[in-house]
Parts: C-alpha cells; sequence; structure tokens
C-alpha cells in the first residue's frame, strides 16, 4: 500500500501494541484496545476491557499511592501482577480476588523481602 492508501480517511483505528502498529479498516476496533477509565474514588484504570469491565492487562491507580499492573478477569485481579504499597512495599506475584495468593515475594520498603507461598493476602 503507498503513502496515499496509508493517510486515506479509510482508516478508523491504529492498535499499538509492544511497539507494533496495526493498521485497521474503518469501523473495525482493536479487540485488546487500551483504554484509559477514571472512577468516582480517584482511581484510574489503563488497559483492556472485556464487557464493560476490566479485562486482559492493566494498572489500576488509587490517589494513596496504591498501585497494580497485571492480569485482570471480568473486572477482578486474577493471575499474575504487581502491587506497589503506598508504605513503599512492592509485591510480585500471583493474585486472587484482589489478594496475594499463591507464589508470590514481597519487598518491603527497609530492603526485606519474603518469598513464598501466599493464602488470602
Amino acid at each position: 500500500m503507498g503513502r496515499q492508501g496509508l493517510t486515506a480517511a479509510g482508516l478508523a483505528a491504529l492498535a499499538i501494541t509492544a511497539g507494533v502498529v496495526t493498521v485497521l479498516p474503518a469501523g473495525h476496533v482493536a479487540a485488546q484496545e487500551v483504554v484509559t477509565k477514571e472512577y468516582d474514588d480517584g482511581g484510574i484504570y489503563e488497559g483492556t476491557f472485556k464487557d464493560g469491565k476490566q479485562h486482559g492487562r492493566g494498572t489500576y491507580r488509587l490517589p494513596n499511592g496504591y498501585e497494580y499492573s497485571g492480569d485482570w478477569v471480568e473486572g477482578e485481579i486474577l493471575g499474575q501482577g504487581t502491587a506497589r504499597y503506598p508504605n513503599g512495599s512492592v509485591y510480585e506475584g500471583a493474585f486472587v480476588n484482589g489478594k496475594p495468593q499463591g507464589k508470590g515475594k514481597i519487598t518491603f520498603s527497609d530492603g526485606g523481602t519474603y518469598e513464598g507461598d501466599w493464602v488470602n493476602g
């Protein structure tokens, strides 16, 4: 496709993921389109949605400094991710129902760490 074809009005969307640009025909939306949404509690989610719920990969930030980046399933934090807490601690690992569960590692703000199995946070 020549330069004129790329600048034609028929192109409606560019999906940019991991440095790859995909040209989509008019009327099509990327299946994993990244969206930013602000919530009433001041939280901001940037990531993918399915049926109006966070689904796929995304980052949620709260005004108090809490941040979660990772997997979402139908609006729930579920899978692998990283949580950064306001006190400076960082947890990396598995989550179920929004809480650390399964294999994971936390690094405390003083540099201490715990790595192992987590049950219900």
